[in-house]
């Protein structure tokens, strides 16, 4: 997968999708899951998966478990001409993008470890 293409399919996922994916890449993690029904999680494909992934995507208390994994990370906010602010997340060369910290976070640690 190239760096494009991780982006669109993040692009693709829902919050907790892209949870899932960090926790699973990034933080070598196996989440719980239930084949059966389980009104207290949320679908990734024909499984059901539980809650107890953190919200690596939206939370920044999970997102900084992600962030000190790393070597000298770093993450700023920004403002562009319009006064937006954005937030930029480095980890080693991987510079990322994103809405909030936590987004910013997770995508770039996700890149660094895929190594793209």
């Amino acid at each position: 997968m190239n760096r494009e293409e991780v982006i669109q399919r993040w692009d693709s996922m829902t919050l907790r999708e892209r949870d899932a994916w960090i926790g699973d890449v990034v933080m070598k993690i196996t989440p719980e899951f239930d084949k059966g029904l389980n009104l207290d999680g949320w679908k990734v494909g024909p499984q059901t998966w539980s809650l107890s992934i953190p919200c690596y995507t939206k939370e920044i208390s999970a997102a900084w478990e992600v962030f000190i994994n790393f070597d000298t990370p770093s993450v700023k906010k920004n403002f562009d001409v319009d006064d937006e602010d954005y937030y930029l997340c480095k980890i080693g060369g991987i510079v990322e993008f994103g809405k909030t910290a936590p987004e910013a976070i997770c995508k770039a640690a996700l890149l660094a470890v895929l190594d793209i």
